[in-house]
């Protein structure tokens, strides 16, 4: 007998015969019984208990006997009790030292950048970097997008339930606090801002052409998004939706970005809002009409493996740590070639040293000049390209 979990009894019902099925809401029934004695196979892999496991978001099992609790409300509590499973025919050979390797992932690769701040490539690359206190770095660009962000060194206290903040009492890092985003579509230029000193809303600027060739006029047009704010023209769409707190999508037909707020605290016990990031390519990156992307996350799809440079947290005698690593061994080039050009006044340029925006043809990166220990090459395969979120705990 497991705990009680949320289910929805008709659903499970219907799946697990197959057809559509109502359950009486008979006041004075107390207990529903169903036991499944026969299983039918669908296909070489599944069965009507794997449907019925589906609708009821509970672990897989052969047979089962369904016990609902006050039947009336079929939304209510539901306890499962499984029966042993028989015995392997076989005995199992012994444990490997090394656990299975994870079924390959059905979702689009997908590049992140969090916490303060780490990096994995789409190939497995995984890396650090501390960046500039106030500078503004590109992070992905193809053809008709860009996404720039801004990086705040800061000292901050590890999550209380870090056991390294026993020695680490705090760590001079960075975050990215600011992202900024340019679409081009056949028409119009869009272009996004997005800060942790607001983030329930970003700023949407529209350049929209007008009028017929030879007589075209140019509207500005300025967009609050907040929540709920869902703005569509030609291929390009800037969402905001509620999810603790929210996240903000920005998308054309080739590329999407998400951008959810994060906290970290500072030594002197404030709250700031950090910004996680997600690059998702939404057809073969790497196949995009020419043009492969760039920047410290897009060179990371086309399935080169490195060993990225990746700090280390050790205390000092003083009980601090300094962040230093520069994404050395997983990006081409240096930190420094990708530093927007004119980002004082201009957060939003397109230019640095491997700019995409506006070309028609573009290499992937230069592997020679990846400084730091090649490895292999190794086919994402759909797989996610991801850092893992630390929640600025390291």
């Amino acid at each position: 007998m497991i705990a009680p979990t949320k289910v929805n009894l008709t659903a499970t019902l219907s799946a697990m015969l197959g057809t559509p099925t109502t359950v009486p809401s008979d006041p004075v029934m107390t207990k529903i019984n169903l036991v499944v004695v026969t299983v039918t196979t669908v296909s070489a892999d599944q069965t009507f208990e794997d449907a019925a496991n589906a609708a009821a978001e509970v672990p897989p099992l052969r047979y089962a006997v369904f016990t609902a609790l006050n039947p009336q409300n079929f939304t209510g509590s539901m306890q499962q009790a499984f029966p042993p499973r028989s015995p392997p025919t076989v005995p199992p050979s012994p444990a490997s030292p090394h656990p299975p390797s994870a079924p390959p992932s059905l979702s689009l690769p997908t590049s992140k950048a969090s916490g303060d701040v780490h990096f994995q490539h789409a190939s497995g690359s995984k890396f650090d970097i501390r960046g500039y206190h106030g500078a503004v770095f590109n992070l992905h660009q193809a053809a008709n997008i860009s996404l720039n962000a801004r990086f705040t060194v800061a000292k901050y206290q590890l999550a209380p339930n870090d056991p390294r903040r026993v020695a680490i009492k705090a760590v001079n890092g960075s975050f990215i606090t600011a992202v900024y985003a340019v679409l081009q579509s056949d028409e119009d230029r869009v272009y996004i801002t997005y800060s942790g000193d607001s983030p329930l809303e970003a700023n949407m600027l529209r350049l929209a052409r007008e009028g017929t060739t030879g007589q075209e006029t140019q509207e500005t047009q300025e967009t609050h998004v907040g929540i709920g704010t869902k703005i569509e023209f030609g291929y390009v769409c800037v969402d905001m939706i509620k999810d603790h707190p929210v996240k903000l999508i920005v998308s054309n037909a080739k590329w999407r970005y998400v951008v959810t707020p994060g906290t970290y605290v500072t030594t002197d016990r404030k709250h700031h809002t950090r910004l996680d990031i997600q690059v998702i390519a939404r057809t073969d990156p790497m196949e995009s009409a020419g043009v492969a992307p760039h920047g410290i996350l897009g060179q990371g799809f086309d399935g080169v493996l490195t060993e990225g440079r990746r700090d280390r947290y050790v205390a000092d005698d003083m009980g601090s740590f300094v962040t230093s690593a520069q994404g050395e061994g997983a990006i081409e080039g240096t930190i420094d070639d990708y530093l927007v050009k004119g980002y004082l006044t201009d957060p939003h340029a397109t230019e640095f040293r491997f700019g995409r925006f506006g070309r028609r043809q573009a290499p992937p990166r230069n592997v020679s000049e990846l400084v730091g220990k090649y490895v292999r090459e190794s086919k994402w395969s759909r797989k996610a390209a991801s850092s893992v979120s630390d929640g600025g705990v390291d």
